[in-house]
């Protein structure tokens, strides 16, 4: 999400506003997603499936964002419906790996839980930070075409006769334009084994994949407990 503005700017030639406004489909959304995929988490007391399908319809999803990027006259809504199903996906999985990521932590030992909670702060950290360090590399013709409006500008008012190393400019513009959907797909082909990768690691955490077998376990757990607090 901190490259969409960039990404549609870039590749859509959206203007700063209408990107805001992709980006302000895709949160609104994402919040939404988020409260009704913890709350039926929640009443259903399973937490793997929603993550399963939250991933696959982000996995699915990415691959058709992808496939825009060589199709620049994609419209406004087009995009909005992509990203906005792309947010649902991606907190359908979210919040239920959040609930069973600190329930997986207390079950190991329930003093441990800020600890936990302060390692996963530091591992988004240090993913977001990579992030901004590799992006440049693999979509290099992203700082050129940033610039490009401005160097655009200029040859506008130079006319028929821009200096020698405007022409230069121009020319790194038009190839930086012919190169960057492809390495735009690339990074978005990197997200979406991330995502792949998502699913084999989540498996390890708490929590049962039947709601069924879920309230069993439950009921046996209170009854444990009951016996216990009669016991005493």
């Amino acid at each position: 999400m901190g490259f969409f503005t960039i990404y549609l700017t870039t590749i859509f030639v959206f203007t700063t506003s209408q990107a805001n406004g992709l980006n302000a489909w895709y949160w609104a959304v994402d919040a939404v997603a988020l409260v009704i995929a913890g709350l039926l988490s929640d009443r259903l007391r399973v937490r793997k499936p929603f993550m399963v399908v939250g991933t696959v319809i982000a996995i699915v999803m990415t691959i058709v964002f992808l496939t825009r990027a060589t199709h620049p006259d994609t419209g406004y809504g087009t995009l909005a419906l992509i990203i906005s199903v792309l947010a649902a996906g991606l907190a359908i999985a979210y919040a239920p790996w959040m609930a069973a990521f600190t329930e997986t932590v207390e079950r190991r030992n329930p003093a441990l839980t800020a600890t936990g909670l302060a390692v996963w702060g530091w591992i988004i950290r240090i993913v977001v930070t990579a992030s901004l360090f590799f992006v440049p590399y693999v979509v290099s013709s992203m700082n050129t075409l940033v610039e490009a409006p401005a160097y655009l500008a200029a040859a506008k008012q130079a006319g028929a006769n821009p200096p020698p190393a405007l022409v230069e400019k121009l020319a790194e513009i038009k190839a930086a334009a012919a190169i960057a959907p492809g390495q735009w797909q690339t990074w978005f082909w990197i997200c979406v084994v991330a995502q792949i990768i998502f699913i084999p690691l989540m498996l390890p955490l708490a929590g049962r994949w039947s709601p069924k077998a879920a309230r069993a376990e439950i009921e046996a757990h209170d009854r444990a407990v009951e016996r216990l607090l009669e016991g005493s």
